[in-house]
């Protein structure tokens, strides 16, 4: 494998697993995505007791959800229209999930204050930038995670960013360190290495996720499926079939 004291760092790496079951090391077979939802934690620089708020609860938003809870989140809220995804986010910890803003605005009995303290935006879509903006707390922070494609039109910077306090940070995982690791950043070999142990120690669960295995010879139906199915969350290609 590539380590960061390698003389040369390639764009890809190779990390040894843990010693895992077969079951484990299909849940492992994720951990790429899963890294996202740790550099979106890791970004926000969570304070034990802060509210957090995930917008967005599709695989990248799920991850991030579970991890912003390791990371002392509290109480760790979800917002998504899309019902399967609210339930499953409660499965995997998630102390409450709306449907709507207008659900998130009644405000939950264990937060502090009226708003969440950290937003994070997961969907990646670019209109959904300016209600992260307006759903954020006061001197809050704004993680963007879901590598917005486009432009978010009529930002009203002045009263949702600069009159709230409010700062916003680039979470693409492309910013991540090459070598070494800084306060809230990790670099990639060290953040992947960090998810695998986290998923072969049952603090982060993949399992939910994985709603689909295909032998890799059918990789084309595999997809097919995700183009027919666009809820789907997770299709695993198995490569030893």
């Amino acid at each position: 494998p590539i380590a960061p004291e390698a003389p040369a760092i390639g764009l890809h790496y190779l990390w040894k697993l843990p010693d895992l079951s077969e079951a484990t090391l299909k849940e492992s077979a994720p951990f790429g995505i899963v890294s996202v939802g740790v550099t979106g934690a890791r970004y926000g620089k969570i304070d034990l007791g802060e509210s957090v708020l995930v917008i967005g609860l599709g695989p990248v938003g799920l991850y991030a959800a579970q991890c912003a809870k390791l990371a002392g989140g509290f109480p760790v809220l979800g917002l998504d229209p899309v019902a399967a995804r609210r339930e499953l986010a409660l499965k995997l910890g998630v102390d409450a999930a709306y449907a709507t803003p207008e659900e998130l605005a009644k405000g939950h009995p264990l937060m502090a204050g009226n708003a969440p303290q950290l937003v994070i935006e997961a969907t990646g879509k670019p209109d959904v930038v300016n209600l992260a903006f307006k759903l954020c707390g006061q001197n809050g922070r704004v993680v963007l995670l879901g590598s917005t494609r486009g432009t978010t039109p009529n930002v009203d910077f002045y009263t949702d960013v600069h009159r709230k306090g409010l700062t916003v940070i680039g979470a693409q995982v492309l910013t991540r360190p090459i070598r070494d690791n800084s306060d809230g950043r990790w670099n990639a070999w060290d953040e992947a290495s960090l998810t695998l142990r986290l998923i072969a120690g049952g603090r982060l669960d993949t399992r939910p996720l994985i709603e689909h295995e295909f032998p890799a010879t059918r990789v084309a139906d595999a997809y097919h499926l995700i183009e027919e199915s666009p809820e789907t969350l997770g299709v695993l290609l198995n490569w030893q079939k």
